[in-house]
C-alpha cells in the first residue's frame, strides 16, 4: 500500500523529507554544501513551512487522479488517466508562478532561472494499475494517523509536488542559480517511458539531472525494461484431467498473469476437472505444507479450484516480492496432468522461468539461438 508520512522531521542542520517519499537534505555543513550558510538554510526551512499544508493539498489533489495507462485518444496518447494528471501538475505548477509547457500530451514541465543550460528534475504522475487489497480508497489520498495513503504518493506523485515546492521555496528565498532548473512530468514512465522519447524529440537534454522517484541522496538513472510475451496455442486439450481455464485475477480467463509487466503478481489461481478431486486437494495441502507457499484447493461441483496468494512487489525490485503464478505453476506441473499443450506450456514456465528474478535461464535461450557473427 502506498503512503507517506506528512510530517516533517528536522535536525539542528538538516531538513528530512522522508515524508514525500525522497529524502531532501538541506546541510549546513561545509563538507556538503559549501556555498550555502546557515542563514539561506533557516530561510529555506520557513518557506517549506509556510508552504507545507498548500503541498499536502496539492499532492492529494494529483492522487485523487486514476492516472493509469489507458486507450489513446487526441491529445491524450496514453489514455485519459495520464493526461489529467499531467494537466493538473501543470496547473498547480502555474499557480505557483511558474512557466509551464505541455508537449502535446506526452509530458510537460515547469521551470525557474536564466540560461542556456538546465537541470532536469524528473519526475512522472502515471502509475500502476491499484490492485486490490487496499485498506483506504486508492484514490482517496487520505490521511490517517499522519499518513497519506493513495496510489502514486510514493511513485511518484508526492515526490513531484515536494520537488515544484521545493524549487518554490528555492525562488522565493532569491538565492542565485548558475543554470535554469526544470521539473518534467512524464506521463508514461510506468508503461515504456514513449513520453521521454518525444521530450528528446523536441527538447535539448538537460546537462545534469536526477529523479526523485527512489532513494536519498539522488538517482540518476532508471533501470531499463524488456517486456515480451510467450504465446502457445493451446490446440492439443487432454481428455480426462484438464485445465480448464487459468484465471489469474477475477473474470480472467485467458493465460496471463498479474495486472502490469512491472508488477510481480500477488494472486493467481486455476479450475481443474478430474475424477478424483479430493485426490487434487490433498496434494495441494501438501506441497503448501512442504513450500511454504499460500496455496489452498477446494471442490465444487466436482472442479477443483486452486488459489494461489503471494506478495506484490514492484518490477525493479522482484525479489521483494513471492510470484503467485509461478507458485500455482510449481504445483500444477506436479500433477499427473495428461499430455497436451498446456501441460508443455507449464512444463516450459517451470523449467526456464521458475523463481528466477534474473531471467538468466531465458537469457540462456536467447544467446543459443543467435546467429554467430563475425568481428
Amino acid at each position: 500500500m502506498d503512503s507517506i508520512d506528512i510530517k516533517r522531521e528536522e535536525n539542528e542542520n538538516t531538513i528530512n523529507f522522508s515524508d514525500y517519499g525522497i529524502d531532501i537534505d538541506i546541510s549546513v555543513s561545509y563538507s556538503f554544501c559549501q556555498s550555502m550558510n546557515e542563514s539561506a538554510a533557516e530561510k529555506l526551512n520557513k518557506l517549506v513551512d509556510k508552504d507545507k499544508d498548500d503541498l499536502i493539498n496539492s499532492t492529494q489533489e494529483l492522487v485523487r487522479i486514476k492516472s493509469v495507462s489507458g486507450e489513446p485518444e487526441e491529445g491524450a496518447p496514453f489514455g485519459e488517466g495520464p493526461a489529467l494528471a499531467l494537466d493538473k501538475a501543470l496547473e498547480i505548477a502555474r499557480s505557483l508562478g511558474f512557466n509551464t509547457t505541455n508537449l502535446d500530451g506526452y509530458i510537460g514541465y515547469a521551470e525557474y532561472g536564466q540560461g542556456p543550460d538546465y537541470v532536469g528534475v524528473l519526475a512522472h504522475v502515471d502509475v500502476v494499475a491499484e490492485g486490490d487489497g487496499w485498506k483506504y480508497p486508492p484514490y482517496g489520498a487520505e490521511i490517517h494517523d499522519g499518513k497519506m495513503y493513495g496510489r502514486g504518493t510514493i511513485d511518484d506523485k508526492g515526490p513531484a509536488m515536494a520537488a515544484i515546492y521545493a524549487l518554490k521555496a528555492v525562488r522565493d528565498s532569491n538565492l542565485s542559480l548558475t543554470k535554469r532548473v526544470r521539473v518534467i512530468f512524464g506521463s508514461d514512465e510506468e508503461t515504456g517511458t514513449a513520453d521521454v522519447e518525444h521530450y528528446l524529440d523536441i527538447e535539448a537534454p538537460p546537462v545534469s539531472g536526477f529523479t526523485p522517484d527512489a532513494n536519498f541522496p539522488a538517482i540518476y538513472a532508471e533501470k531499463g525494461i524488456l517486456t515480451f510475451d510467450l504465446a502457445r496455442n493451446l490446440t492439443t486439450k487432454p481428455s480426462d484431467m484438464r485445465i480448464m481455464r487459468i484465471l489469474f485475477k477475477k473474470n480472467l480467463t485467458a493465460l496471463q498473469g498479474g495486472i502490469a509487466y512491472n508488477i510481480v503478481p500477488d494472486e493467481a489461481s486455476a479450475e481443474i476437472i478430474t475424477r478424483t478431486p479430493y485426490l487434487v486437494v490433498a496434494a495441494c495441502r501438501n506441497f503448501a505444507k512442504e513450500t511454504g507457499y499460500n496455496l489452498t484447493a477446494e471442490v465444487a461441483n466436482g472442479t477443483v479450484s486452486i488459489n494461489s496468494v503471494g506478495l506484490a512487489a514492484h518490477g525493479s525490485v522482484p525479489y521483494k516480492g513471492k510470484n503467485a503464478v509461478m507458485q500455482l505453476f510449481a504445483f500444477l506441473g506436479t500433477l499427473p496432468l495428461i499430455s497436451s499443450d498446456m501441460k508443455d506450456a507449464i512444463d516450459f514456465i517451470n523449467a526456464k522461468i521458475d523463481m528466477e528474478t534474473d531471467g538468466n535461464h531465458l537469457a540462456w535461450l536467447w544467446r543459443m539461438s543467435l546467429p554467430e557473427t563475425s568481428h
